[in-house]
């Protein structure tokens, strides 16, 4: 009877009822214990008989295979041997027949049927008993578990193996044996293929298989023998796809058979069969299946880097998958266009069909760049960087491309703009145009070849190219017909050698041509590129690492290749030297030293240095640099210098140029020059204390006052040596010093006076020893310049009627203003320095002698009792406050006193309370702006004068002066807190100033007042809310960030917004606030509310505010910030509770809609089990809503009510009661007596306290009422 291989290995058993079945039956059933007595006898059988003796021992094998996981390993092994040994001695089944006419043909078929069977039952077993051991190892809780010696013996033994059955298989396939089969077809032996092919798949289940690529090759030669030999090309695919689909280990594994398959069996269309299965799954399925969609996904990948040019025929079903809804899918399948064009499409010998497939994947890459998917968008833009990379992209694509990837730049996924940028970059290190982008070179190369052009071309294309510009396909076509016609008629003519002429002219025109068009790209290139940097340098402020470290790459590849403005856009980048994060620091300075601190191959030797300190002059060639770019600038270059990328030589070429002693100097350079030395003397400064005479001579000069700034900030550098020495007040810097200020403080030919005159005043009390006396004698020298000799006495009389005396201080008419100015300037900053020195430098310098005597004393004294560490500590404390009484006591002498500053303060008030007489606004600005550095010496000065100051703050005409105060008054709350907290609101009044300046400085102020608590945040925080709203979008960026970090500090943010809803919301004095200005505010604010807590504490002190409303308006403000919260389950139960509160308002369509939005919100957010709360709510909401839109239509218009007459709300006839003001609204007098601070009295006085009586506490707390919230102004008080 012929075996036939079963479906399962119990068909084989004998069957319940005792029979037999129709095929070979197992006749003996062995237990595990009579399989290890078998052997010997199974091994003489094959011994003996060769491989026919696997008809008497199959019942035996069958057996080993039933018992096979109780058997130990050693009988495992025996029976293994068995089998191989009879697999090799049946490779020469075929070989050995004499006759095949004299073969028991259905004997060899049993034969060879039952031995496949066997070893590919063996191979299965073996592999499960494998990966069955792999899997257990780990256990749930992550523990290792010990396995049996006899599961690793089986794993060593197994491994060693796989090969040689593999190669076995092979050879034993390899034979004829189609021709035991009638008819000798290869089909016939589909069975036995069936299984070798399953017992490969099971290899590649097991994930150690995969990853063992010398086992790949075996496979692979075995499957590709089958599907050729055999022709099982179909079920070959169709394993291997099942097998990708189950499992994804085995993803790259099966790529790399499948490429084995290819190249030695030469089998192409494997490929399109395999791809042919995926693509019929429907898109749809895919979407389901996520695990088995990505193995597709991954194959389809790993497949077109292995096997490209083989899936050139797929590409038209690869195409359907672009329009599914996997975004997997889409990736894998753009892959695989991305490796086909590489490998197959790319050269300039293509054919036309390849040109054509190449151009449609072209299109689906450039399609997909605005996939709906922002990983389908990424993907496609890195294959687009492939694709640049192996110049694998035609010219023509280029341009349209580029605009595509620069909108991407702007994408909102941070994946995608990493991508464009990456692709941008690419496009600049890959162009076909050369290394110098510079659009000035093209520009000129274009015109050159234009003209050659016309000079090759007749008059009459001349003509057609002034009557237009023509499609290039269109005027080349003409050309050749014109230029047939021209032949022809030389032809015609018989003059062979004028033809001939004419047919080279048309050819060496053709190529000028091909130039101009080529010029025309680069053009057009490098404009296009070139609008990419300004998208690129606004991404350096990005909070993303990859936004900022991708744009820093592209803007240095565009300096790279010099295109146009990519210097200016560069150095946008020297912010990041202050970067936290260490990685984009170092980026940057990689950056940096790669374009400009890196000398080229072509630098001759020596000269390294120089290339160095040319490339550092020139970052400061910009003229666009602020201040804030040469501080970040500063930053960086101490952190070149710090990881030794500025060689000591450079410095040494920077005096150089700065003296004027380096071969082509100029006056620039040498300035250049002195600001590098200056930000470099923070790290070296040793090197400014060696050249103090070289910043002496070519520094502090008459005619260079920003080179003597520099050379005062230079020099400034010495505070940092000799642990605190200070030069005597007759060294020479000072001398020159007073001589540069006393020589130009009177000249009007320069803007730079006063930062000069910043910069030396800090550099005196930095360095000076008795800066003090040195100040004095340029103060003297000024007025005295100013005032003639007797300016500062009290002699002159008072009745001259050209000048004006104050305080015995006499004011010529003839004084000129700038001169004045820059005097008071001096004076102010004088002032501001005088308090720094003696609260920093005079401060530490008695600390420290304090110190140095308590140690000396501590050694005299070994033995020092507790009680005397006790006293000393205490002590120290007294010496403090005596040390500020001290200082307070100077300060007050020298301002308030008989000090030279105080002697001449009665000429600062002079000039700034009469801005009649004094109109120049530079003196003002500096009158005032000096008088408030006065103030902050004193606090009795500050006191006294504090009501002038906001009157000038009030009334001024000039945003300057505005602006200074407020800066200033910044100061003085920080030093001054309690004279400054009653004057609060006209701080908060500044940002409603008509200036945009003004506005900026008071945000700028605010924001920093509060964020340290250094103003009580109250009412007036809604003027800083308006600000939202601003028409200026710096003014909204600083809002923004304040209200943000606001956030961060706990509950503060949370705390005020009920404020803000009031007083935004009251018609009365938030009249200009229109309901569009609200939402978008509010939105903004409620966005920051993300506990659950907060949201919840919101919700409930909304709808108690329901009941105060008196007006539409205002309850449709409340019901909308209620639709910006997120309303949980607890929320939703306060909105229930406090139902009564708003039921009335529910008949208003807008309050309904944003309440239903509420908890629209709220349901969406919600567990199953929960939903039905919130939709029995919304219906409830529903009916309150319809009933109280029918009783509506029933009720007449009402009149204003008496309380809105009252309350003066708009529409009603009650005339409303203006605002006192504080300050003096009329005649500009600052110091007449009706200027009064703000008193609890005037602020009753102007309507500032509550319009409800019912807000007051009873006395009684029995039966006391709950406190109702009303919308109104906010008094003063708490």
């Amino acid at each position: 009877m012929e075996f036939c291989i079963p479906l399962s290995r119990d068909e084989l058993l004998p069957s319940k009822d005792g029979g037999r079945g129709d095929g070979y039956t197992v006749r003996d059933l062995l237990t595990s214990q009579e399989l290890t007595s078998r052997i010997d006898e199974c091994q003489s059988l094959f011994a003996e008989g060769g491989v026919s003796a696997i008809t008497e021992s199959f019942d035996t094998l069958y057996n080993v295979l039933h018992h096979f996981s109780s058997i130990a390993q050693t009988v495992r092994e025996h029976y293994w041997n068995i089998v191989i040994e009879a697999l090799v001695d049946a490779c020469r089944i075929a070989v050995n027949v004499v006759s095949i006419e004299t073969v028991d043909k259905p004997m060899q078929r049993s034969i060879i049927k039952m031995l496949v069977y066997i070893v590919c039952q063996f191979i299965d077993e073996f592999e499960s008993l494998v990966i069955n051991k792999e899997t257990m190892t780990i256990t749930k809780n992550r523990k290792t578990k010990k396995s049996s010696a006899n599961d690793d013996r089986c794993g060593l033994m197994w491994e060693g193996e796989r090969e040689r059955v593999l190669v076995t298989l092979t050879q034993f396939l390899d034979q004829d044996l189609t021709q035991f089969w009638d008819p000798p077809a290869p089909e016939m032996l589909e069975d036995i293929t069936n299984l070798v092919v399953g017992v490969c798949c099971k290899m590649l289940e097991n994930p150690s298989v995969c990853r063992v690529k010398d086992l790949r090759g075996p496979i692979g030669s075995l499957l590709g023998l089958i599907a050729k030999k055999y022709n099982q090309k179909q079920n070959v695919s169709l394993k291997l796809v099942q097998l990708v689909q189950a499992t994804d280990h085995c993803v790259s594994a099966v790529s790399g058979v499948i490429k084995l398959i290819i190249d030695e069996y030469d089998i192409h269309s494997l490929v399109t069969d395999i791809i042919k299965l995926i693509t019929d799954i429907d898109p749809q399925d895919m979407s389901i299946d996520s695990s088995g969609t990505k193995n597709y996904s991954s194959f389809l990948v790993e497949l077109s880097g292995l096997v490209a040019a083989d899936m050139l025929p797929s590409i038209e079903p690869l195409l359907l998958h672009l329009e599914g809804e996997s975004y997997i899918m889409r990736n894998a399948v753009l892959t695989a266009f991305g490796e086909i064009i590489v490998s197959s499409l790319t050269g300039s010998e293509i054919s036309m069909e390849s040109r054509n497939t190449r151009n449609l994947l072209l299109e689906r890459l450039t399609d997909h760049i605005h996939d709906v998917n922002a990983f389908v968008r990424s993907k496609c833009l890195q294959i687009w960087q492939e694709l640049f990379q192996n110049g694998a992209v035609p010219l023509t694509h280029q341009k349209g491309l580029l605009a595509l990837v620069r909108g991407r730049v702007k994408d909102k996924s941070s994946i995608v703009r990493k991508n464009s940028l990456q692709l941008l970059t690419i496009f600049i290190t890959h162009n076909p145009y050369g290394p110098n982008l510079s659009i000035g070179r093209f520009k000129k190369d274009l015109s050159g070849e234009e003209d050659k052009l016309k000079g090759m071309l007749p008059s009459k294309y001349l003509n057609r190219e002034r009557e237009g510009e023509m499609e290039g396909g269109e005027r080349e076509g003409e050309s050749g017909e014109d230029g047939k016609e021209d032949g022809k008629e030389d032809i015609e003519n018989g003059d062979e050698a004028d033809s001939a002429e004419v047919e080279s002219h048309k050819v060496e025109v053709a190529k000028q041509m091909a130039v101009v068009q080529y010029h025309r790209d680069a053009l057009d290139f490098v404009e296009e590129i070139s609008k990419c940097l300004p998208v690129s340098a606004q991404l350096l402020g990005s909070k993303l690492n990859t936004d900022v470290s991708e744009s820093l790459q592209f803007l240095a590849a565009a300096v790279q290749f010099e295109l146009p403005d990519s210097q200016q856009y560069i150095k946008k980048s020297l912010v990041l030297s202050w970067s936290l994060e260490q990685s984009i620091k170092d980026l940057l300075i990689s950056v940096y030293v790669r374009l400009y601190l890196t000398p080229p191959d072509s630098c001759p030797p020596g000269s390294s240095s120089s290339y160095i300190a040319s490339n550092l002059i020139a970052l400061l060639d910009t003229p666009t640099l602020t201040l804030g770019d040469l501080s970040s600038l500063q930053q960086l270059i101490n952190l070149l210098i710090k990881a030794g990328h500025i060689p000591k030589p450079v410095l040494g070429i920077l005096w150089d140029v700065f003296s004027g002693s380096f071969p082509g100097s100029s006056p620039a350079n040498s300035l250049n020059a002195l600001i590098l030395l200056t930000m470099m003397g923070e790290t070296e400064r040793e090197s400014i204390q060696a050249n103090v005479l070289l910043l002496l001579e070519y520094g502090l000069k008459i005619d260079n006052l920003i080179k003597a700034k520099w050379s005062c900030i230079a020099l400034q550098k010495l505070s940092g040596c000799g642990h605190g020495l200070r030069y005597l007040p007759t060294h020479e810097i000072f001398v020159k010093i007073s001589e540069l200020l006393l020589a130009t403080f009177e000249s009007h030919s320069t803007y730079h006076w006063s930062p000069l005159a910043e910069q030396a005043i800090i550099l005196i009390y930095a360095l000076a020893d008795g800066p003090d006396l040195i100040m004095g004698r340029i103060i003297k020298g000024m007025a005295s310049r100013l005032f003639g000799g007797g300016a500062c006495s009290k002699t002159t009389p008072t009745e001259s009627i050209d000048e004006d005396s104050v305080g015995g201080f006499v004011i010529p008419s003839s004084i000129s203003s700038l001169a004045l100015s820059r005097f008071f300037y001096v004076l102010g900053q004088t002032a501001k320095q005088f308090l720094i020195h003696l609260e920093v430098s005079v401060s530490k310098e008695r600390k420290r002698r304090r110190t140095d005597k308590k140690r000396a004393k501590t050694k005299e004294d070994n033995e020092v009792k507790e009680d005397d560490n006790d006293d000393i500590g205490l002590s120290g404390a007294t010496e403090d406050d005596v040390e500020s009484e001290l200082f307070k006591k100077v300060c007050d002498t020298e301002v308030c006193g008989s000090g030279l500053l105080g002697s001449l303060l009665p000429l600062l008030v002079t000039v700034v309370t009469k801005p009649g007489v004094y109109a120049s606004r530079e003196l003002q600005s500096s009158a005032t702006l000096s008088l408030s550095k006065f103030m902050l010496l004193s606090s009795r000065l500050c006191d006294k004068y504090l009501r002038l100051l906001f009157s000038l703050l009030e009334n001024s005409p000039d945003p300057v002066v505005r602006s200074n105060i407020i800066i200033s008054l910044g100061d003085m709350t920080i030093r001054y807190p309690n004279l400054i907290e009653p004057w609060t609101p006209h701080l908060y009044s500044r940002l409603r100033d008509p200036v945009y300046e003004v506005r900026l400085n008071s945000v700028v102020v605010l924001t920093h007042l509060i964020l340290n608590d250094m103003v009580k945040v109250k009412g007036q925080i809604s003027e800083m809310a308006l600000c939202l709203e601003d028409s200026e979008t710096r003014i909204i960026d600083r809002t923004k960030l304040f209200f943000h970090e606001l956030s961060q500090k706990g509950n503060a943010l949370y705390n005020i917004i009920p404020d803000i809803i009031s007083h935004l919301s009251d018609p009365v004095n938030a009249s200009n606030v229109t309901p569009d200005t609200f939402r978008n505010i509010m939105k903004y604010l409620l966005s920051f509310v993300k506990k659950e807590r907060q949201s919840e504490g919101l919700v409930e002190k909304l709808c108690h505010r329901f009941r105060a409303t008196r007006t539409e308006q205002q309850s449709r403000d409340l019901a909308f910030c209620l639709s910006q919260l997120n309303v949980n389950e607890r929320g939703l139960r306060k909105l229930h509770e406090n139902l009564p509160c708003y039921q009335g308002l529910l008949s208003d369509t807008e309050v309904y809609n944003s309440l239903l939005t509420a908890v629209s919100k709220g349901k969406k957010l919600a567990k199953g089990d929960k939903k039905p709360m919130y939709e029995e709510f919304e219906t409830k909401l529903a009916d309150i809503h319809h009933k109280g839109s029918e009783t509506d239509e029933n009720i007449p218009p009402e009149t204003p009510s008496a309380l809105n007459k009252e309350a003066g709300v708009p529409g009603s006839t009650a005339k409303r009661a203006g605002r006192v003001s504080l300050l003096t609204p009329s005649a500009y007098n600052p110091l007449e007596d009706s200027i009064t601070g703000p008193t609890l009295s005037s602020a009753r006085r102007t309507g500032l306290t509550s319009l409800k009586k019912d807000t007051t506490k009873k006395s009684s707390r029995k039966g006391r009422r709950k406190k109702v919230c009303v919308i109104a102004p906010d008094s003063d008080e708490d």
